[in-house]
């Protein structure tokens, strides 16, 4: 794309490739093609589609959803699951009794809603695998006296390892009694003098009058609950839960492995703001909470119906591959999701950067803005050779600068290509090129390109495999940039890209133009090269280094120069953003 300030406006100098126009020749003349009508590339009344700005997130906020999501899959378990080691210790010493007794004991666990208890108990054999766990929970909701005892005798034992019985659904005081406790104790004494293996079973409660309840009775009843036995003063155990410093690397973590290939941010909260919420968050629970209401509200706003062709916002880096000829594409491929190129928006703006400009674009409600028009305008970063380029040039480029190529030797240029190749012994006499280039010359150049594969729904591929670019080639695109302006070379590209796509009767292609506004009645955005087809309108900004760049320039230019751009440009895309509030 470049400046487009410092364009020539000139309307003798730049030519621009609109709609209908007449073919590319092999040898065009100077021209400006102007649109006759739009109509032709006009959406269908009835093409309406959903459109969704963020993913489909998915976060249980308790263990009964996420198990079936990570069962049999350890990977997963381990990476979203810590390990709580004060408690796994308290466990311990229990089973080390139990083995030793083949007794029975019960445990009451206190902690507030969402700490993690039952995730906690139900991962237990994963981090002590030297245990054989049997794990299974009774739900006292439902039951009462009478019920609890045919539910108790119902569960299956194994006489090998530790029975772990969780008892779960009555932690509030209003919804037990002192009876339905002595019923349940009594029932447990019978049951585990009858079995005669080990047996733990686990209480978890949020009320400590709960805790206390049970501990009072439970001293009473065949000493299942050791009266000398003492938490930090109490007879229940106060679970500590996930501490705070891991919430937000658990919550990070747990999207990772569900939602792939995401990250957290790329649902549009930024890491500044989910700093915030730990400090608000009383529980694990609770934060994970926080964060899937947020994602859904953000979510809601940004799923609407548009009317309308499919947008895409290509954005094209053309450089010499000095080094290492897949330079480029790796360092783009490198901020992207996949191998299809879409950009990453957490890899343009790192959560951990430190630079004003990552920190204002972290604000919320700027970042879930962000997000949100990635994914609306397929923002791809796109690698194109500057062979590529050069051929393009060499085929439909105006004859002064065809002439000019063929005037110039490589000599003209041996201190700029000395300085990037040291050492290299080529014939310097030689023109930087002898003739015009054929049609099929930059077709199949560009046929050859990720741009193209892309266009077809196909994945990008590295290109040369570790070949630098030839003395001539550096020299050629060191010329076509002192000699031709951005114009140009987008008006040389565009044609390459409309015989290419007549050739290959790409599906429900209508036309391309380049340098003209893309909204009928607004001055701006102008892409370089817009690709129309019956569905999917591409529009295509492009950026020429002189030299091999670094990851923080094209991140830069792609959010300020590119996307910033489109954000405010694009009327229906700028009415849908608004409605991400902080």
């Amino acid at each position: 794309m470049g400046n487009k300030d410092s364009k020539n406006k000139n309307s003798n100098e730049v030519e621009q490739l609109t709609l209908f126009g007449s073919p590319a020749a092999a040898k065009p003349k100077s021209q400006e093609l102007k649109l006759k009508s739009k109509e032709a590339i006009s959406s269908p009344p009835n093409q309406i589609r959903m459109s969704e700005g963020i993913p489909q997130l998915v976060l249980p906020t308790r263990w009964e959803n996420l198990q079936p999501r990570i069962e049999g899959n350890k990977v997963s378990l381990h990476t979203v699951i810590r390990p709580i080691s004060p408690a796994m210790a308290v466990v311990r010493n229990i089973i080390e009794y139990l083995r030793t007794t083949r007794g029975c004991q019960i445990l009451i666990i206190r902690a507030d809603t969402g700490s993690g208890k039952t995730t906690f108990l139900n991962t237990l054999p994963h981090y002590m695998q030297d245990v054989e766990f049997h794990i299974q929970t009774i739900d006292l909701q439902p039951l009462d006296e009478d019920q609890f005892g045919k539910a108790l005798w119902n569960i299956r034992t194994n006489s090998n390892g530790i029975n772990l019985v969780i008892l779960e659904g009555r932690e509030k005081p209003e919804s037990i009694s002192d009876k339905y406790i002595q019923v349940v104790l009594a029932n447990i004494n019978r049951f585990a003098r009858t079995k005669k293996i080990p047996l733990l079973f686990v209480i978890p409660t949020t009320e400590e009058q709960v805790a206390r309840s049970w501990c009072d009775h439970g001293t009473k009843v065949g000493d299942l609950i050791p009266e000398q036995k003492l938490y930090e003063g109490s007879r229940w155990y106060n679970f500590p839960g996930v501490p705070k410093d891991k919430y937000i690397e658990v919550a990070e973590e747990t999207v990772r492995a569900l939602n792939p290939p995401y990250t957290l941010y790329e649902f549009g909260v930024s890491s500044d703001e989910v700093k915030s919420w730990v400090d608000t968050a009383p529980t694990i629970g609770r934060f994970i909470e926080i964060l899937a209401n947020r994602i859904s509200n953000i979510r809601a706003a940004t799923t609407v119906p548009l009317a309308g062709k499919i947008e895409h916002v290509w954005i094209v880096f053309c450089a010499p591959e000095l080094r290492h000829f897949d330079h480029t594409y790796l360092v783009l491929d490198g901020l992207c999701h996949d191998e299809k190129l879409r950009v990453s928006p957490t890899k343009l703006i790192p959560p951990d950067s430190k630079t004003s400009f990552a920190k204002s674009w972290r604000k919320s409600p700027q970042w879930a803005r962000l997000v949100a028009t990635v994914d609306y305008l397929d923002v791809r970063l796109i690698n194109l050779p500057i062979i590529t380029i050069v051929t393009a040039a060499l085929t439909y480029g105006k004859e002064e600068l065809i002439q000019s190529f063929k005037n110039t030797r490589l000599k003209d240029y041996k201190d700029e290509i000395l300085k990037e190749m040291p050492g290299v012994n080529v014939d310097w006499e030689v023109q930087l090129a002898e003739r015009r280039l054929q049609v099929q010359n930059a077709r199949d150049s560009i046929g050859r390109t990720n741009l193209f594969l892309l266009l077809r729904g196909m994945p990008a591929e590295q290109q040369k495999g570790g070949k630098t670019e030839s003395v001539k080639v550096l020299a050629q695109y060191l010329h076509l940039r002192q000699k031709a302006n951005e114009a140009h070379l987008h008006y040389c590209l565009g044609c390459a890209l409309k015989d290419l796509l007549q050739y290959h009767q790409f599906a429900g292609f209508i036309d391309v133009e380049t340098e003209m506004p893309l909204i009928k009645g607004q001055t701006d955005p102008v892409p370089d090269i817009t690709i129309y087809t019956g569905t999917d309108t591409y529009a295509l900004e492009f950026h020429f280094f002189q030299k091999q760049f670094a990851p923080s320039e094209i991140q830069r230019y792609a959010v300020k120069d590119v996307i910033a751009k489109y954000m405010r440009a694009l009327p229906h895309l700028n009415s849908i953003l608004e409605t991400i509030n902080t």
